[in-house]
């Protein structure tokens, strides 16, 4: 039983010793009188990452850039997309009503058939 409490104590002193290095440190600045300010900062720098996630960094700018590239700048290109949008929903629109024909026509009794 003792020496598993032994165990217990050099494990709990092994994990908080970092912490206790911190608080030793701000009892330091304490003293002098000046505390020093850090910026701290919640993201990890891209140059330690894994190849996974430069990978996916690269991907994001890469969206971002396209993006920003500009589409349909000249006036033509805006009414050609404009119309080629119009026929597509067109198109869907002739589809969706020939759809609903037929679901009528399967709806209705029929016993000649």
């Amino acid at each position: 039983m003792r020496t598993q409490s032994k165990r217990q104590e050099n494990d709990t002193f092994l994990f908080m010793s970092p912490f206790c290095r911190v608080l030793d440190d701000a009892e330091e600045e304490a003293e002098d009188g000046w505390v020093t300010v850090t910026r701290h900062t919640s993201r990890k720098p891209v140059g330690g990452a894994s190849g996974k996630a430069q990978a996916r960094v690269k991907a994001r700018e890469a969206r971002k850039r396209k993006r920003k590239e500009l589409e349909n700048f000249y006036l033509h290109q805006m009414k050609e997309k404009k119309l080629r949008r119009i026929d597509e929903l067109r198109e869907k629109f002739q589809r969706d009503r020939q759809r609903q024909q037929d679901m009528r026509a399967e709806r209705k009794f029929r016993p000649q058939k």
